[in-house]
Formats: structure tokens, sequence, C-alpha cells
């Protein structure tokens, strides 16, 4: 026995044939029912907090959503970290490591010269 999906009485928790998602619902369901009792919930109460239902899966989508990009951009961030330090090596075998000193502090004095410089040859790679 649950409350119903509008929140009013009780329903019979077979309403949804998918198992892991009877489960989440019989749980809420008694989550809701406990909380009215320790509350004590009027029946609008319990109305009003079972129609944040679909506030809450929202969130909850939101989440799973902002989880994966924060997955992927983790994921790109190592890529650009071992892009660059491909780059250095590269630079090191060519340049002197005085003239690599002096190339990264030129680097970090010139931010916009290399975002320049970066976007130049991007252009030329497409």
């Amino acid at each position: 026995v649950a409350f119903s999906a509008s929140g009013e009485g009780f329903a019979d928790e077979d309403e949804d044939p998918d198992p892991k998602r009877q489960r989440r619902h019989s749980v809420g369901s008694q989550l809701l029912e406990t909380l009215s009792l320790e509350l004590g919930l009027s029946t609008e109460q319990v109305g009003e907090l079972s129609g944040q239902k679909d506030s809450i899966q929202s969130d909850r989508e939101l989440k799973g959503k902002i989880s994966s990009l924060i997955q992927e951009l983790r994921r790109h961030v190592g890529q650009h970290i071992s892009s660059s330090q491909s780059i250095t090596d590269g630079l090191r075998r060519i340049l002197t490591p005085h003239q690599v000193a002096k190339f990264l502090v030129w680097v970090e004095r010139n931010q916009r010269s290399m975002d320049m410089l970066n976007t130049m040859f991007s252009e030329d790679v497409e």
C-alpha cells in the first residue's frame, strides 16, 4: 500500500510495470507516509509534497547531466595536459634549456599573442 501518484489517499503499487520505478515509488511513498505521520501533515500538505516529485526528478536528471559533463570535462582536461606535455617535450628537443625557459616566460607574458597564434594554427588545420 502506498500514496497515490496524486498524493491523495492510497493506491495499488502495480500502477507502473517497471520494477525499479515501482520500488522507487514504493520507497518514496513509504518515506512520505512516515514523514506525514512524524510531522502530522494534513492530506492537503501530503498532496502538495507529493506534487514535488516532478521537480525532484528534474533535479536528479540535471544532476546526472552535470555529472556526465564533469566527467567529459575531466577527460578533455587530461587530453589537453597530455597534448601540452607533448608540445613542451618537442620544444625541449629543438631548443636549448635556456631558450625553453625564455619561451615559457614569453608565453606567460604574451597570452594574447599565443591565443591569436593558436587561432591561426587551428584555422590552418581545418
